[in-house]
């Protein structure tokens, strides 16, 4: 980790009391949403037909500048299958345009990310949410970015449940090897709480990413979740049913 990650871990700390937006959370049984980072094709084909098997949505983070390339996580979304994902009724969410660290730009960057990424993501209507790439924020991108999304996603671990800060919504990994007591653990605290669990991860394949999981892995998470009963919402759907402006 350097300097700025460590800095920007601190200010975390410090600015828990700004640029919040408080809502209490409570939904009777609990709730699972399963999002995905960056998002590669693995995750947009296969995932996605995995979910839709359950009559499930996800919800896609993408950072558009990133379509098409060859990255770690394997080769993101093309614009067919973007467009084909959407029509499926899976949500896109915003993961800015570059893919850049939120925590080590300057409004200037910011601003010029939002406005790059939200032009092209209009095309798929009313994209209200937003996933921090690397999970990394400061005070500078939280009050910059407060108040343009619905919520913000981390990826700091835990259920969303009671007095809840939508700025810093708390998100779970799904990476390779899953650690299956910890999301039976995850599931239990959410119908006890009844809370707002959110999973993510970023590739599905045969041979995954060290930020992705086995088809296998995922299968079997979310024969998991379909076993509690626990419904399965994109984040937007849970944001509808919480009456979350």
């Amino acid at each position: 980790m350097n300097h700025k990650h460590i800095q920007a871990a601190i200010y975390r700390r410090i600015y828990r009391l700004f640029n919040r937006k408080m809502w209490d959370i409570k939904i009777p049984g609990g709730v699972v949403s399963i999002t995905f980072d960056d998002f590669p094709t693995s995750s947009a084909l296969i995932a996605s037909r995995i979910i839709r098997e359950y009559g499930w949505h996800g919800t896609f983070y993408l950072a558009p500048g990133m379509i098409g390339m060859e990255t770690e996580v394997g080769k993101i979304v093309s614009n067919g299958a973007l467009a084909d994902l959407s029509s499926e009724g899976h949500e896109v969410g915003n993961h800015t345009f570059s893919h850049i660290d939120c925590a080590c730009s300057t409004r200037t960057t910011l601003a010029e990310e939002y406005d790059m990424s939200e032009q092209f993501l209009a095309r798929l209507k009313g994209v209200k949410q937003f996933s921090f790439p690397y999970g990394s924020y400061d005070p500078v991108s939280l009050n910059y970015l407060s108040g343009r999304f619905r919520t913000m996603r981390t990826i700091e671990p835990g259920v969303n449940s009671g007095p809840t800060d939508l700025n810093r919504l708390k998100a779970n990994r799904l990476y390779s090897p899953i650690d299956d007591a910890k999301i039976d653990e995850l599931l239990q605290i959410t119908q006890e709480q009844d809370g707002w669990l959110i999973l993510y991860t970023h590739d599905v394949s045969e041979t995954p990413s060290r930020f992705g999981c086995s088809v296998k892995q995922f299968v079997e998470i979310a024969s998991k979740i379909n076993e509690t009963a626990i419904p399965v919402r994109s984040v937007s759907s849970v944001c509808d049913l919480l009456e979350i402006p």
